[in-house]
């Protein structure tokens, strides 16, 4: 299994509720699961092809990103930028547009465009 140390300033921001829906939004084939026990979150990411990997704090002060599937971290790295570039909107904002022939995902305001990682 392949392990990766990243720095981070803090690994608190993946249990925001609303950065977390934001990310489902933007990524949905990855599957995040945050376990909020103990003294720190520790995050599993999975998707489709099976791929995982779990991010959790280390005592140095970076994470630790263990298994297969390191890039599904990344992605959700340039989930997180596209949030907080679109003024860090709360699950409320985010609305659906549907007509026959698509779906589009926004936050904010229609105009805004589609949201997308």
């Amino acid at each position: 299994m392949r392990r990766a140390r990243h720095r981070v300033a803090n690994i608190a921001h993946l249990v925001d509720g609303h950065l977390l829906f934001a990310l489902r939004v933007s990524h949905p084939h990855i599957v995040i699961t945050v376990d909020r026990r103990g003294v720190a979150p520790r995050v599993d990411l999975r998707d489709a092809d099976r791929r995982s990997a779990r991010v959790e704090p280390s005592d140095s002060g970076s994470i630790s990103i263990d298994g297969d599937g390191q890039d599904l971290w990344g992605m959700l790295r340039s989930g997180h930028q596209l949030w907080r570039e679109r003024g860090r909107p709360e699950q409320w904002d985010f609305g659906m547009t549907v007509t026959r022939h698509a779906q589009t995902v926004w936050a904010g305001s229609q105009d805004n465009g589609q949201y997308t990682g």
